[in-house]
């Protein structure tokens, strides 16, 4: 299928029809029609040049219309009446950023960028539904090879916005618990307000009720109880495409469990010796003691250089001012 051809005199049409049918719209309402007559120009457009063999996510009639929506989402942000999570957001990622504006009424446009520029794009309208924020793209979207999630939970935390996707809270607690996310600069990990992403935070964030039990002010210290046989595990790269890593597994037992505020997938670091790239998991709970898996990345030295013992010390933070 080839581009649609949409007369100029046609358009010239449509624009002084909507001019004349309502001569006492003011300037910014007019513009607004002339707007939302460009961004469904550019869709029409991108969808008959979806079967040309390019990729819809990455055509100029794309770029055409996420740049006409860009510009009514920042119409409607100028609006003093808007939910306080509308606004523009941005991450950055190892290999790549990723940028997302959004407003209730005029959508969102997500946008992400590698080392050789755009290799993401979509937009579309999005639903506020029980607190979660939930984007619909109109553009082709694999949930497995894009950085878009299609649910977010907005989270205020003092000055700053947030926008976590729904299955990593856990991940945003453990990055709290860790004192990475009270960094005002190089605070990369989550989608965070442009505006407000390096403001001093010293409070607790407001995350849904249930999930705050997760979150620790002090560090849990625990001490490695036992440790077991390590076993060697071959996984995908997610980085490099047919790559294969090549892991080392260790299962150790620790002194610490649930009444200490323990909780299955609890992020922990050794302190003692110290080491705070260490890759260290709960995987199950009981009462008063836990267990957990600490993962090494063997593929280049294929010998693990963390062989831990009993009688180690982790720590939900790489540095508690509690030890």
């Amino acid at each position: 299928m080839g581009s649609v051809d949409i007369a100029p005199a046609a358009i010239e049409r449509v624009a002084l029809s909507e001019t004349q049918k309502a001569p006492e719209l003011s300037e910014v309402k007019v513009k607004r029609s002339s707007c939302e007559l460009f961004l469904l120009m550019a869709l029409l457009a991108v969808h008959a040049g979806a079967d040309d063999g390019q990729d819809p996510r990455l055509s100029p009639a794309a770029e055409q219309a996420a740049n006409a929506k860009i510009e009514k989402i920042k119409a409607e942000l100028a609006q003093d009446a808007k939910p306080w999570w509308a606004g523009q957001y941005y991450e950055g990622g190892v290999g790549c950023s990723v940028s997302l504006t959004l407003a209730p009424d005029s959508g969102f446009v997500y946008l992400c960028s590698g080392c050789d520029g755009l290799i993401d794009r979509n937009y579309g309208p999005i639903q506020e539904v029980d607190g979660q924020i939930r984007l619909i793209p109109t553009l082709p979207y694999e949930a497995d090879r894009s950085h878009l999630e299609t649910k977010y939970i907005p989270v205020r935390w003092a000055k700053r916005k947030y926008l976590i996707p729904e299955g990593k809270m856990l991940e945003f607690c453990n990055k709290f618990n860790a004192g990475r996310l009270q960094l005002t600069s190089g605070n990369s990990y989550f989608l965070a307000e442009t505006t407000t992403r390096e403001t001093l935070a010293l409070s607790l964030p407001e995350i849904p009720k249930e999930l705050q039990k997760y979150l620790h002010v002090q560090a849990v210290i625990c001490q490695i109880q036992e440790v077991r046989k390590p076993k060697v595990s071959l996984e995908k790269s997610w980085l490099e495409a047919n790559k294969i890593n090549r892991f080392n597994s260790t299962p150790v037992s620790l002194n610490k469990g649930q009444d200490d505020g323990i909780f299955v997938g609890m992020k922990l670091y050794c302190v003692n010796p110290h080491d705070d790239a260490s890759d260290i998991t709960v995987t199950s709970v009981d009462k008063n003691s836990s267990e957990a898996v600490i993962r090494e990345n063997v593929t280049k030295s294929r010998t693990p250089t963390v062989t831990p013992l009993v009688g180690w010390k982790v720590s939900t933070s790489p540095w508690p001012s509690n030890e």
